[in-house]
């Protein structure tokens, strides 16, 4: 190993996704996280969704704020309190033949109730189902289809493409 070799490897690491966190600080619900990451990754990897609609919790923004808990980085100070805000998502995969299945099907629910007026500037109540196929073409191909509907909207929408990877 040469005297470069260290350092190339930290700034490799960096350009991907690095952070470090650290949860109670002071022995208080006081959490930071540093690096590079999306802020919702502690609860759940948002790039390992099936369908094309997104966890609409995580496409929040708080109070005035301009981030949501989708990707960011930099530093996040959190702490535990009431933000006016209730919601979650519940998804259902099918696999017929489990990780030997050609096909899928996935239906993801959303809901958002902005109970706080701040919210409501930035952000709106969501309450969508969308219901999603895939096809698996070949080992690096797949086909897909997704109908998404808010309930809140008049209008639904459809979606028809592929997925790849090289």
């Amino acid at each position: 190993m040469e005297a470069g070799d260290d350092v190339a490897g930290i700034y490799s690491s960096i350009n991907r996704r690095c952070l470090l966190m650290f949860n109670n600080l002071f022995g208080s619900e006081l959490d930071l996280t540093v690096g590079q990451f999306q802020v919702s990754d502690p609860l759940f990897k948002r790039e390992l969704r099936l369908t094309n609609s997104d966890y609409y919790i995580y496409k929040i923004r708080p109070g005035t704020s301009l981030v949501d808990l989708a990707y960011d980085r930099g530093i996040v100070l959190s702490y535990e309190f009431e933000s006016g805000t209730r919601g979650g998502f519940m998804e259902l995969v099918f696999r017929p033949n489990g990780d030997e299945s050609k096909w899928y099907a996935v239906a993801l629910y959303n809901y958002v109730n902005l109970e706080n007026h701040l919210l409501e500037r930035v952000s709106k109540d969501v309450n969508s189902l969308a219901v999603h196929f895939g096809y698996l073409l070949k080992r690096n191909i797949r086909l897909t289809a997704e109908f998404s509907h808010d309930f809140n909207n008049k209008y639904g929408e459809f979606g028809l493409g592929f997925v790849t990877a090289f």
